[in-house]
């Protein structure tokens, strides 16, 4: 409940609307009970009852935005190559999502619960509980709604709290133990189809002989009908597109990340860490530490003599891993290399994986990589490529791992 209410605050204007034509058409729909009571005039009462019902119809409608804005916000601040990736863009489109569907949930069940008391005291017996029968079903699509939402809401703040290298699974974890209210929601709303029947059938045969159903209700239930069609097959690219994004083996990259490394069509499985060269502009680092080519063969022994220390008692497999963009002369890199002995290294690389989405299309997204490269005495000299970017082409060219020397 304190996720909601934080989001809530932090999403003011979908939970003010929505709350605030809840609590309009609430108070419209008693005062249309009251006239009916007082038999007043029937036509008043029915523009009362109408304007309640519209106005929890504008709350549903605002949850609904509040939804579809929250996925456009995750939309633009998590798919590779959007602009914007702030954490704080990504966290307000989860609230929007969550609220949203709290928002939905929380109306629908007001409504309900309202009318079906509204009706069973303004109405003689029979009439009350076919009014009642229509709006069972609706009671299990609310809770379902409310429940997910505060459901997910509690999984979230669990996840806050969580250490950083778990927050992925454990987000995972709690989307899937939320979708169990939305499978516990389906089956009760089949019961409650089953139960508005009984309750429809029971008030019909104690009703006994019934006049002609008004035109209005006739209309009223039409349209009703056309607009549970209609938002059936308007959320149907939604619904099928059910399973989460897959994630990438390697890590996933961003557009502008991937245009700091070399493009590759296919990429081997990523191997263990290892030292890590890495060229960006004019500052060159190991493992995050600035180097020159002075001090780099020193700095990488004492790298690679610790890592058993760091990763169980296992010797690095890899002399290191180098990262440099495209454009990074070879001249730039040769002090370095040929000071790493002989030996495997491997070339820092984004390769292209496509999903395809129902509902959002084809997502083009980058995952990292490293294509094997082999340092030896006897190998082809790397000042024969004028640029990392050509290197790099060479070796997808090339079946085998490429052996160069450092020269």
């Amino acid at each position: 409940m304190s996720y909601l209410m934080a989001a809530a605050r932090d999403c003011a204007p979908y939970a003010a609307g929505a709350l605030g034509a809840a609590g309009l058409g609430l108070v419209a729909m008693l005062v249309g009970a009251t006239i009916v009571r007082k038999r007043l005039g029937s036509r008043a009462a029915l523009t009362w009852l109408t304007a309640g019902t519209l106005s929890f119809g504008v709350a549903v409608a605002l949850g609904v935005a509040a939804i579809r804005a929250g996925r456009l916000d995750l939309a633009t601040a998590t798919l590779p190559g959007a602009a914007a990736r702030e954490a704080d863009v990504t966290y307000q489109g989860v609230q929007l999502q969550v609220l949203g569907s709290a928002l939905i949930g929380g109306s629908i069940l007001v409504f309900a619960i309202a009318r079906a008391c509204l009706s069973l005291v303004t109405r003689p017996r029979a009439a009350s509980w076919f009014a009642v029968a229509w709006l069972l079903p609706l009671a299990p699509v609310a809770a379902g709604a409310l429940g997910y939402g505060l459901r997910l809401g509690r999984g979230i703040t669990d996840v806050s709290l969580a250490p950083p290298a778990g927050k992925a699974l454990g987000l995972f974890q709690a989307v899937e133990a939320a979708q169990v209210v939305l499978g516990w929601a389906r089956l009760a709303l089949g019961g409650a189809v089953v139960l508005a029947a009984v309750v429809a059938i029971a008030a019909w045969r104690r009703a006994g002989p019934v006049n002609t159903v008004p035109s209005r209700k006739v209309f009223g239930a039409g349209l009703l009908l056309l607009a549970g069609v209609a938002a059936y097959l308007m959320t149907r690219d939604h619904a099928v597109d059910r399973g989460p994004l897959p994630f990438l083996a390697a890590g996933a990259l961003s557009a502008s990340e991937a245009s700091t490394l070399p493009r590759v069509s296919s990429c081997p499985a990523p191997a263990e860490s290892a030292p890590l060269l890495s060229f960006e502009g004019n500052a060159v680092t190991l493992n995050a530490a600035p180097v020159d080519p002075g001090q780099f063969q020193e700095q990488l022994r004492a790298t690679r003599a610790s890592y058993p220390l760091l990763h169980e008692g296992r010797a690095p497999s890899l002399l290191m891993i180098v990262r440099a963009s495209p454009r990074t002369p070879i001249t730039s890199l040769i002090p370095y290399l040929e000071r790493a002995g002989a030996g495997e290294i491997h070339v820092a690389s984004a390769v292209l994986r496509h999903f395809q989405s129902r509902t959002l299309g084809r997502i083009e997204r980058y995952e990292y990589c490293g294509r094997p490269l082999r340092l030896s005495d006897t190998g082809m000299p790397l000042s024969t490529f004028a640029t990392w970017s050509e290197l790099s082409a060479a070796m997808e060219r090339s079946r085998a791992p490429m052996e160069m020397a450092a020269k």
